[in-house]
């Protein structure tokens, strides 16, 4: 017979352990990574919310499935290892994906303001770009382009461009 409050019991545990983790991830994202007015202007919030209830829903779920008190510790160990390292897997590809969608750089080119995410910019650009634009900024940092001093300079940015490399 299936006994539905303790199954109940360890959906609502899974569920609450989710929850928390989600929440530390929330800090992050909404504090650090995506702060107003970048969530809906880059669609961070719609990427996180994804994330969260795909979270929150299939492990808790998977959990609510395979839970049955006559199984052997040893054998609901295994179960919830393998829930708990698929939930942790995805969940990290979910923060991964976010984490390239935010925005790095708010740069003022000419006359308007551009947006650049974190996984717009190559590893290659980083490592010509100094010490202070080595790595990519965990929030948006406001920066600005000069205009191209010379023909040289100016054919360089063009070349760059068809190649796939937008200005800013």
């Amino acid at each position: 017979m299936i006994n539905w409050r303790e199954k109940a019991a360890a959906f609502g545990i899974h569920f609450l352990l989710t929850l928390a983790l989600s929440a530390g991830a929330a800090a992050l994202v909404f504090l650090a990574w995506f702060p107003d007015p970048f969530q809906k202007m880059l669609g961070g919030t719609t990427l996180f919310e994804i994330m969260v209830l795909c979270d929150l829903g299939l492990g808790p779920l998977s959990s609510f499935i395979v839970y049955n008190s006559r199984k052997s510790r040893r054998a609901l160990l295994f179960d919830y290892t393998v829930i708990g390292v698929i939930q942790l897997a995805a969940f990290i590809y979910g923060l991964y994906a976010v984490a390239n969608n935010r925005p790095a750089y708010v740069v003022f080119v000419g006359d308007r303001f551009e947006v650049v995410t974190a996984g717009a910019i190559d590893d290659a650009d980083l490592a010509r770009g100094g010490d202070r634009y080595s790595k990519r900024p965990w929030g948006p940092e406001l920066v600005a382009i000069r205009e191209a001093k010379d023909v040289e300079e100016h054919n360089k940015v063009l070349f760059s461009a068809l190649a796939g490399k937008d200005y800013s």
